[in-house]
């Protein structure tokens, strides 16, 4: 995937704090499920089942403190967020579309791309092996208008082609956060 293809100042930070602190996030019981590197802050990404909670994360985060203390393998300061990577999480990684499977996901592909072709895929993701995704995503510009039986054709997509990804929360009209209920006039009365 092209954004794990890059070789930048930043993923090499991150792969060096990843190596660092992956089993203090192992015997914690977590999975290390992403490290980003962007200016001065450093994002540790945990998961697992149960999620972790805000003592889990408090815990791991001074854990994972004093190790880049000793070791210091970032120059400068920074800030260092532990948190868990969300409803709507970054794929970045093989193994974060292997753990997303049968979730709807949205795919920006790499340009340039051949006439016709959509800049993003939404759909649910059914399968991610080594080489990339199969998504049902509905039918190809151009291409066949379904599947078996009416349902949308799958669609293939190498790793190569894909340039940002994300898993997409399905939000309820009422369990979207910062979001009133149907009158939110006022003087209406409830």
């Amino acid at each position: 995937m092209s954004t794990t293809l890059k070789n930048t100042v930043d993923d090499t930070v991150a792969d060096a704090v990843s190596r660092l602190i992956e089993s203090v996030v192992d015997d914690a019981g977590f999975d290390l499920y992403d490290v980003q590197h962007r200016g001065d802050t450093l994002a540790v990404l945990l998961s697992g089942r149960p999620a972790p909670d805000a003592a889990d994360l408090s815990r791991v985060s001074r854990a994972v403190s004093r190790l880049l203390d000793e070791h210091d393998p970032m120059p400068g300061r920074y800030v260092l967020e532990v948190s868990s990577p969300g409803l709507e999480r970054r794929l970045t990684r093989p193994d974060h579309f292997a753990g997303a499977v049968g979730e709807i996901v949205s795919v920006k592909l790499v340009r340039p791309r051949p006439a016709g072709e959509p800049g993003r895929v939404e759909g649910r993701l059914l399968a991610a092996d080594a080489d990339g995704i199969t998504i049902d995503a509905g039918p190809p510009a151009g291409g066949p208008a379904a599947g078996p039986a009416g349902t949308p054709a799958p669609r293939g997509i190498a790793y190569a082609r894909i340039d940002k990804a994300r898993t997409v929360f399905g939000w309820g009209a009422s369990e979207r956060p910062g979001r009133p209920g149907k009158s939110s006039r006022k003087g209406d009365a409830r």
